[in-house]
């Protein structure tokens, strides 16, 4: 009788990363409304504060994600993509 063996899925560095960036922004947001509470002229410091790590954390994962998906469809169908060259540094939506 052989047992299984349970594979232990690796935790993805730039998932650990984005997890530790995502709870100091969740302290740092909360400060900022204790603050903006406190004096209501530091609403718009406020409002940077919330809307430029998550405009920035969207676009990187759009981006991130993207360029994992040209990959795993180059990969998936090679006689389909293979007049189609792979070039991450020039992933844009006009295709």
């Amino acid at each position: 009788m052989s047992r299984r063996r349970k594979k232990k899925k690796a935790f993805e560095f730039s998932k650990l990363v984005l997890l530790a960036v995502m709870i100091l922004y969740v302290i740092a947001v909360g400060v900022g409304i204790r603050l903006s509470l406190i004096d209501y002229t530091q609403y718009s410091t406020l409002a940077m504060l919330v809307g430029a790590p998550t405009a920035t954390a969207i676009g990187f994962y759009a981006w991130k994600a993207k360029a994992e998906n040209v990959i795993k469809i180059k990969n998936e169908n090679p006689e389909a993509t293979k007049d189609v060259p792979i070039d991450l540094n020039n992933i844009n939506g006009t295709n």
